[in-house]
């Protein structure tokens, strides 16, 4: 190829034409826009990660406080309170208590241990929706939406034979949550926290 043939001239032309343009200012310049994509809505949002979805879901039960103190600071005064004495596990022959917390649409027991009179969170249930509850999940989610983003779980039956699906936490955070479903439908949230 001949370097001063017809080749690299007209390509040093091109070259000089593009580059070497330059535009006047007063000279009006088109501009494309692009609509941004279309949402999609058919395609569901990604699960959360496994390994953090029972641990949130633990601490949303935890949201409405962990002692009475606290929890009547969230909530204000309860519609009513009972008490239940219950045989400390440790100690036959001390008696503990159970402090139920009742409010409209919500349930929070503590147990209390008698001597020190410390609470610790026992349970949660939730029978109405409008919580914060994360990934979305409120009295009235679809069951298929539950196993779609927390994973396929324990199935059984609550006291009054309703379906349940029960989640349990790492070992490092014990307790559980259990959704008791009717017509497929979450109707309760139930958090229970094991306490030694």
């Amino acid at each position: 190829m001949n370097p001063g043939g017809p080749a690299p001239k007209l390509l040093l032309c091109a070259l000089l034409v593009a580059c070497g343009a330059e535009q006047k200012p007063d000279a009006p310049q088109s501009v494309i826009q692009v609509a941004p994509p279309a949402p999609d809505t058919e395609t569901p949002a990604p699960a959360p990660p496994q390994d953090t979805i029972t641990p949130a879901l633990l601490a949303a039960g935890r949201q409405w406080g962990t002692t009475e103190g606290e929890i009547r600071r969230t909530l204000g005064a309860p519609d009513d309170v009972t008490a239940e004495a219950f045989q400390n596990q440790h100690d036959a022959t001390k008696t503990d208590t159970i402090l139920r917390l009742k409010y409209r649409d919500l349930m929070v027991a503590l147990y209390r241990v008698t001597e020190s009179r410390a609470d610790m969170l026992l349970q949660a249930v939730v029978s109405r929706a409008g919580h914060r509850l994360p990934f979305g999940i409120d009295i009235g989610t679809r069951r298929e939406d539950i196993v779609a983003i927390l994973a396929p779980t324990r199935e059984g039956l609550d006291d009054d034979r309703l379906e349940t699906l029960e989640y349990h936490g790492p070992m490092e955070s014990p307790g559980m949550v259990r959704f008791v479903l009717r017509r497929d439908r979450v109707q309760r949230i139930e958090w229970v926290y094991f306490i030694d």
